[in-house]
């Protein structure tokens, strides 16, 4: 019998199956008394209430988060993942993936394109990056995204030459949560508040701009908080405990 809520749900609604962790050993210690579950959409008790978010995306059905009730649904015990009161391992498997343990082998290429916005747009009758403050401000928001990239090479290398990780995925999302929610304040410094609408012809950089800047603070709850991310980094760190965790298995 499955009660409670589940809060910044999906984007389409519109799924066969759930998926969440739910208590199963009220008693149990911490961490070792969940589950993980699979549960069938349209089981009776399940509601949804939709969330309308400044910062998810512009188009359908990216503009929608939603909240979901739980009220007396009967889930099968066949739909455990992983077996009772293991739901913190399978999360553990689950969440090295989301948050970029396998890494990743690219460029950000929304802050090339920024920087070329800046060496080609003129304010005042000046090129934007001509201004000294501007360039120091935009080698810091460059320097914030370069770091994130390194961390996804980093972390490629380690998932694809079979190396034993520990806390690099955490790491990663970590660091791009809080980069990112910083460049956006670095950026409406350099550019204003013109970085934060689309409508032709105010918004900066004919508006695409205007994404990376929702897409900072909508990070910040994304596959887990980064509450989440600090209790995993600790964890494997072994920091207040005599023994390590072990990251998630991901072949």
């Amino acid at each position: 019998m499955l009660n409670g809520t589940k809060t910044f749900v999906g984007n389409d609604y519109a799924p066969d199956q759930l998926w969440t962790i739910v208590l199963t050993d009220p008693q149990g210690p911490r961490h070792q008394n969940l589950s993980w579950i699979m549960v069938p959409a349209n089981l009776p008790g399940i509601t949804r209430h939709q969330l309308d978010l400044a910062t998810a995306g512009t188009a359908e059905p990216e503009g929608h988060k939603n909240s979901v009730f739980f009220e007396d649904a009967r889930v099968p015990a066949f739909n455990l993942i992983g077996g009772e009161n293991n739901g913190w391992k399978v999360a553990n498997t689950h969440l090295e993936l989301e948050h970029g343990g396998t890494g990743r082998v690219g460029r950000h290429r929304q802050l090339e394109r920024l920087h070329e916005y800046c060496k080609a747009t003129a304010f005042n009758g000046q090129v934007i990056d001509k201004d000294e403050d501007i360039r120091d401000t935009m080698a810091e928001v460059y320097v914030n995204g370069d770091i994130h990239r390194l961390f996804g090479l980093r972390n490629f290398w380690i998932r694809h030459t079979q190396k034993t990780g520990t806390y690099e995925g955490s790491q990663s999302i970590y660091w791009r949560r809080k980069s990112d929610l910083k460049n956006v304040f670095l950026i409406q410094q350099m550019l204003g508040y013109l970085t934060i609408i689309n409508e032709a012809p105010w918004a900066a950089a004919d508006g695409w701009l205007e994404m990376y800047m929702r897409q900072g603070p909508r990070g910040l709850h994304g596959g887990g908080t980064d509450d989440i991310d600090r209790v995993i980094i600790a964890r494997r760190m072994g920091l207040g405990r005599t023994v390590k965790e072990e990251a998630g298995k991901v072949e």
